[in-house]
């Protein structure tokens, strides 16, 4: 499965529009998240006419600042969960034989504008660079949760205030992690920042490959992500663990 996930900051551009049908069509997407769409459900129809994607889930501007669209072809059976002016929580089965139906604590996936770095190889500026408190909300989550910073390709950085130096700063806000258990059903996946000509952010770009159908209990892989060293409870939580 090919899934697109970008901050557009508007779609009712048609330059916006016309750019991620463009991707949608060469990346042969199922499944599309927009974010900062600043439309609302009544004006998607266009929307998903150019994408040809006629199924879609919308979170509705406010005013012009904001909204969220999940969108899915006919072939993808989308259940919403849980939604909010910042979220979209969706149970994605593309396989009418996912041995993870009907179970409750499913393998998990978080992909989005997360408006926040996890270290400050994630940040480049002539600024002063950003201190581990700004990072403290963020980071404890990830590391609580077991997530993992699915490794990309491309570019380092996903947005830019587009100023020149010295003024110029980057950062990797935009991210995909998941759960432990969606990276050994999906161990071959890749992910990619393709370039945008109309958002300050890029476009992540996720491709599944082949799911691995697990049979019974699930081995245990460890994994260690090297920012987990910024922060004192993770050496607690491994001298418990």
């Amino acid at each position: 499965m090919s899934i697109l996930c970008w901050n557009c900051q508007g779609l009712g551009y048609p330059r916006a529009l016309r750019s991620l049908a463009g991707l949608v069509t060469t990346k042969n997407s199922r499944l599309v998240f927009l974010i900062e769409t600043k439309l609302w459900t009544n004006e998607w129809e266009v929307v998903k006419k150019k994408l040809r994607m006629p199924n879609g889930f919308f979170v509705d501007a406010r005013g012009r600042n904001g909204g969220l669209a999940l969108l899915w072809s006919t072939d993808v059976q989308v259940d919403i969960k849980s939604f909010s002016t910042h979220h979209v929580e969706a149970c994605i089965m593309d396989d009418p034989d996912n041995p993870w139906s009907g179970l409750s604590d499913l393998p998990t996936l978080f992909m989005g504008d997360f408006n926040e770095i996890l270290n400050n190889n994630e940040y480049a500026s002539q600024r002063p660079l950003r201190l581990n408190w700004q990072m403290e909300q963020f980071h404890p989550v990830v590391l609580h949760c077991g997530l993992i910073d699915i490794r990309y390709n491309g570019y380092q950085f996903t947005w830019c205030n587009n100023f020149i130096l010295p003024n110029s700063t980057r950062t990797r806000i935009d991210k995909a992690l998941a759960t432990r258990d969606w990276k050994n059903m999906f161990p071959r996946e890749s992910l990619m920042h393709l370039s945008s000509n109309h958002s300050d952010h890029l476009t992540i770009h996720l491709v599944l490959g082949d799911q691995i159908k697990q049979v019974g209990p699930s081995k245990k892989r460890f994994r260690f992500e090297e920012g987990w060293c910024l922060f004192d409870e993770s050496k607690t939580i491994v001298q418990q663990a």
